[in-house]
């Protein structure tokens, strides 16, 4: 009795609570609240719903985040009308299928705005450019279309800009020259076509730079080399040529370097945590990979590097590689015989697309590290290793090696009636040949974001978790075509 009277009291008390809540805010939502918060519920009979309380948590900062709540244009513009105070908006992971509604630019306290993966049509809004607060503006992962419009040249304060993964054209604009507090800008997976505009040397502050994936052409702009804070480059599947400025020289800070792609020719002297370095016109193992220890990635993919693999290239980081990519060239043995990867962490190995001659080596077995082996494609023969994490290995790592036998395969050791060689076509070696079948999507990333990206990469064991996480973050775009 003594209990439920309790209880009771309590449940009086907690009703007053509201009734003086309901009393002094009659129009709670629409009130200036120091954090907005929403989130969704499905009703069988009715579209998704969307729900707002107000909660004082954080004093002068009002959040309004329905991500990944998957509303439709209805509810955003719903949503939108609750309050214009609201300074950090996220709409991202939605299904809006729509432009870009106009009532955002009445928002002009805003100072973060994701619309990431929401799937937003039509062109950038000229009005963004009032939205002078903005330091982060996330567009990317979207169907827009169209120019960048020259009204984002305004936006002084921001220092994070993702355009990327849409269907933009036209040139990169010289006006982004003038962002100058912009610490991450990625354009990447567009369709921006001319050269890289100089201006964007003015970037002093900038940290992460992706252009990849465009069709961008010419010399990269000697200005690059002014962005001494810049850690992250990517500048692949574009169509650029020429030289690395020597100004490249000058950023000592810069860990990831993506070339691949393009009809370029590079001389590194810093040290790297990422090399890509794929369809380079590299006729030979570069001589400055001798200095790298501390490389995680490394591509060399699809460039015109024969013969056979010298045995000091097995000493390359062999503390820190966990990524290699030889893929697409024209090796046909090591130099070490038998075999032994001195890489203690190698976690993806891709030799396909050679003439690789003789048997795997049953010595690689040691590496206990290996999650993902490819050698398909090539000359080699005789039975395929068992044991440990070779026995984990699926046949599109072996297919094309009429000499092979034993598991996964459906040739058996010691059955004289070898299956007819496999010649694969072109476009099968170059979208098959890495077997990267995982899709990269970074990351909105921002790692420093983008392989940022993405690349992930943590201290703790090998597994196949973390195989699939390098090959994702890193290798998406193989398998990707130009639109």
């Amino acid at each position: 009795m003594e209990k439920a009277s309790l209880y009771f009291g309590y449940t009086i008390v907690l009703l007053a609570l509201l009734f003086h809540t309901l009393m002094l805010q009659p129009n709670h939502v629409a009130m200036k609240t120091r954090d907005l918060r929403c989130w969704c519920s499905r009703q069988p009979s009715s579209p998704e719903s969307l729900s707002v309380v107000t909660a004082p948590l954080q004093m002068n900062q009002q959040r309004l985040n329905p991500g990944t709540c998957r509303l439709g244009k209805l509810k955003a513009t719903a949503v939108l009308g609750l309050v214009s105070s609201v300074i950090s908006l996220n709409l991202a992971s939605n299904d809006f299928n729509c432009q870009i509604p106009s009532a955002i630019g009445n928002l002009g306290s805003l100072s973060h705005l994701n619309f990431c993966q929401s799937n937003f049509m039509g062109h950038i809004p000229h009005w963004l450019g009032n939205l002078t607060r903005l330091v982060h503006l996330d567009l990317g992962y979207n169907s827009l279309n169209g120019t960048i419009p020259s009204s984002l040249g305004r936006l002084g304060q921001l220092n994070y800009l993702d355009l990327g993964t849409n269907s933009l054209t036209g040139k990169v604009p010289s006006f982004l020259g003038n962002l100058v507090q912009l610490k991450f800008l990625r354009l990447r997976d567009n369709m921006f076509i001319g050269k890289i505009p100089s201006s964007l040397g003015n970037l002093v502050q900038l940290a992460t730079l992706d252009l990849s994936t465009n069709q961008l052409a010419g010399e990269i702009p000697s200005s690059i080399g002014s962005l001494v804070h810049l850690h992250y480059i990517d500048l692949g599947y574009n169509q650029l040529m020429g030289e690395i400025p020597p100004s490249f020289q000058n950023l000592l800070e810069l860990r990831f370097l993506i070339l691949g792609n393009n009809q370029l020719s590079a001389n590194i002297t810093h040290q790297y945590s990422t090399l890509g370095l794929g369809s380079c016109n590299l006729n030979g193992f570069p001589e400055f990979l001798r200095d790298q220890d501390e490389l995680l990635v490394l591509d060399l993919s699809y460039n015109d590097i024969s013969g056979q693999v010298p045995e000091w290239f097995l000493n390359v980081s062999r503390e820190n590689l966990q990524y290699l990519n030889l893929s697409g060239n024209f090796l046909t043995s090591f130099v070490q015989d038998p075999i032994i990867f001195k890489w203690k962490e190698l976690a993806i190995a891709y030799l396909s697309f050679n003439k690789l001659q003789g048997s795997i080596p049953q010595e690689l077995t040691q590496l206990t590290s290996l999650a993902v082996f490819n050698v398909s494609y090539n000359r080699l023969t005789g039975p395929i290793p068992q044991w440990r994490q070779f026995a984990t290995f699926e046949n599109n790592s072996y297919k094309g090696n009429s000499g092979l036998c034993g598991t996964p395969l459906s040739r058996k050791c010691g059955d004289p009636k070898a299956s007819p060689p496999s010649s694969p076509t072109s476009e099968e070696g170059r979208d098959s040949g890495s077997a990267m079948e995982l899709d990269w999507k970074i990351v909105c990333m921002g790692y420093a974001s983008g392989l940022v990206i993405g690349v992930v990469l943590g201290n703790c064991l090998i597994t196949r978790r973390r195989a699939q996480r390098l090959v994702k973050n890193f290798g998406e775009r193989k398998q990707r075509r130009r639109r």
